[in-house]
């Protein structure tokens, strides 16, 4: 049977049965009804198990065939043998996808994969399309989505309107990018598990067409139909940045991928040049992913070439930076004398005027006045492609507090963009996300706040050709 490529239908679904539905709190079928009430999900919902005749005040039906209306999706958390029958019971209720969250399948190889098979077998041949099995779910906060497995924050907690869309294999990098970074949000996100049926070139599509998703992060373990894959990435990287973390570069990492989805992890220098010529950022942590999402999706403008101004008061920290953009292919750019004099007056007689620029650690120095003329008279040199602005940014240092200046510049506008490489706290939370709305972001250290700006540049030039 034709199985739909449009998946709006499961990303936006009219209707839900969750079939191995609790009324225990602690157990899957529990959280997953509980994720979707909290989330305002606006559509049917219909609680499956024989067991039960409620859950959290809904009414619970014996199996799908009870099930009162049409079904879009059914999420399913039941014992693994049991899987196959309940596909073929969806069949013949014209479900049109099913998100399936039991372990089991091909990850544990043997039974497990044969167990998977039938289970695809039936879900082709009736037109059904699966994530999973082995998944966390689906997020998407534009319909009030938390289709999810696992205790979650509420829609509202994740999104930031900054069009993000994640796709993963796992429902740690879920847990990870919530949790430690509830400044990004997420618009739209799927665990896709052991990836049977739909793959990271379903859901790239979809994000890739959806005008909500403005950029697309990935977390790879293995790619299946590969040439689809990058024939997408190369349209969709003219428009979107897609940023990719591939696990399993090393033999003993491709190993551990296996075992936990089943998926297998490839040549990673052949994944390095097949993302390079698709446009995909590549990403060698969980640290470096967030980065460049942060940069990409929040850093503007990005820069026109790899000259960057380093702002400091510490001389130790502007070697660092020196190092790190020799290391990134960016360079610190030289001042003109115009800046060179306009710098000069603001500062001791006795101080050095270079680059990068050190402000100096003194009580002769108005340190909020001092980085306010220095910003001004580096957007107006022409050779200097970006500022970055290394200090202790925290609630704790008013003297050095430079947040104020940076704000009214972003009142005024932001000529050349702005990185700051600083220490973050939780008093200052607020003033980064202000910063970060305007268009400058913030890094734990220099290393990654000059890799991040590489990445701009880098994505700068490929959008411009």
């Amino acid at each position: 049977m034709k199985r739909p490529n449009n998946l709006n239908y499961l990303l936006s679904p009219r209707s839900i049965a969750v079939i191995g539905a609790s009324s225990t709190p602690g157990r899957v079928g529990y959280t997953i009804i509980s994720n979707l009430l909290r989330s305002h999900y606006p559509g049917r919902l219909y609680p499956v198990n024989p067991n039960i005749r409620e859950t959290m005040g809904i009414k619970a039906y014996p199996g799908i065939d009870a099930v009162p209306g049409d079904v879009d999706v059914v999420m399913i958390a039941v014992q693994p043998g049991s899987v196959p029958d309940i596909i073929d019971a969806c069949a013949a209720r014209k479900v049109k996808a099913a998100i399936i969250h039991s372990a089991g399948f091909s990850e544990v190889g043997g039974e497990g994969r044969k167990l998977e098979g039938e289970v695809l077998r039936i879900a082709h041949r009736n037109g059904i399309r699966i994530v999973g099995p082995n998944t966390q779910g689906i997020i998407d906060t534009g319909a009030n989505l938390m289709a999810l497995s696992l205790n979650f924050p509420t829609v509202g907690d994740l999104s930031r309107g900054r069009g993000v869309a994640f796709i993963c294999q796992t429902g740690y990098f879920y847990w990870d990018w919530v949790f430690r970074h509830p400044e990004l949000g997420l618009a739209k996100a799927v665990d896709l598990g052991n990836m049977c049926d739909l793959s990271y070139a379903d859901f790239l599509e979809n994000f890739g067409n959806d005008p909500q998703v403005q950029l697309i992060a990935l977390q790879v373990e293995g790619i299946r139909n590969g040439s689809r894959f990058l024939e997408l990435a190369r349209r969709i990287t003219r428009t979107k940045p897609v940023i990719a973390l591939k696990a399993g570069r090393t033999q003993s990492g491709a190993r551990a991928i296996t075992s936990h989805t089943g998926s297998l992890a490839g040549n990673d220098a052949v994944y390095a040049t097949a993302f390079k010529q698709a446009g995909i950022v590549r990403a060698c942590d969980m640290d470096e992913l967030v980065d460049f999402t942060r940069t990409l999706a929040c850093l503007s403008p990005l820069p026109h070439g790899n000259r960057v101004a380093v702002i400091t008061f510490s001389g130790a920290a502007a070697a660092l930076a020196a190092d790190a953009c020799e290391e990134y292919g960016m360079e610190i750019a030289p001042l003109s004398r115009s800046t060179v004099a306009q710098i000069r007056k603001i500062l001791p007689p006795w101080a050095f005027v270079g680059d990068p620029i050190d402000l100096f650690q003194s009580p002769e120095v108005d340190q909020k006045m001092a980085h306010a003329v220095t910003i001004e008279a580096l957007f107006a040199d022409p050779g200097v492609d970006a500022i970055m602005i290394i200090g202790l940014m925290t609630g704790y240092h008013e003297p050095f507090d430079i947040f104020d200046v940076l704000r009214a510049r972003i009142e005024r506008g932001l000529r050349k963009p702005i990185v700051i490489s600083g220490v973050r706290d939780e008093k200052g939370r607020g003033h980064w996300s202000a910063l970060e709305e305007g268009g400058i972001t913030g890094y734990s250290s220099i290393r990654r706040a000059i890799k991040a700006l590489a990445v701009a540049h880098s994505r700068y030039r490929l959008t411009s050709t």
